[in-house]
């Protein structure tokens, strides 16, 4: 457990957290992915504490590009961010097969 409340389980390399690993943050919600630098970075899925899930690429600690966003009832939607920033008009639902 990190001082701060959060409970990490996966690679680490010198210290870091490096690789695949999930982190559950003090607030209630989880990110499981892919880290580098103690950062989120690479394909990785966060879950809200409210249940709303994205999964989306991050670089350096940032989600950036195209994602999935799933509401808690599990309607989902295409959408891009931009450093972090949810582009809203991006946001498109998928259509069910």
């Amino acid at each position: 457990m990190w001082k701060d409340g959060c409970i990490y389980n996966g690679q680490m390399y010198f210290g870091e957290i490096q690789g695949a690993g999930i982190m559950h943050y003090a607030n209630g919600s989880i990110y499981s992915g892919m880290w580098k630098n103690d950062m989120p970075h690479g394909k990785g899925t966060y879950i809200a504490p409210n249940g709303v899930k994205f999964s989306v690429k991050s670089y350096n600690g940032l989600p950036h590009g195209k994602g999935v966003i799933q509401d808690s009832d599990g309607t989902m939607y295409r959408a891009k961010w931009d450093r972090a920033m949810l582009k809203p008009k991006s946001i498109k639902p998928l259509k069910k097969k």
